[in-house]
């Protein structure tokens, strides 16, 4: 790749990470960071790290959800 492919290579990058930003905050939580690990860099942790991080926060709202309802369905019985 010469200079101005890095250029707009990196230019995509960022805007795909505010595409995600913005989907998250829509309150997608599903989405997630298409990553080519073939190029590696600095960005790559960076978008690894969120990927990561999306992972997480769905996993603890999926978990909070079904304590949510659990503590529902108890209340019902009471």
């Amino acid at each position: 790749m010469n200079g101005s492919d890095d250029i707009r290579d990196l230019s995509k990058r960022l805007e795909d990470i505010e595409d995600i930003l913005a989907q998250i905050a829509g309150g997608d939580l599903f989405a997630r960071l298409k990553i080519d690990m073939d190029k590696a860099d600095r960005l790559t942790a960076i978008e690894t790290g969120l990927n990561l991080i999306l992972s997480d926060l769905e996993n603890e709202t999926e978990q909070r959800l079904s304590l949510a309802e659990e503590l529902s369905k108890i209340k019902k019985k009471e």
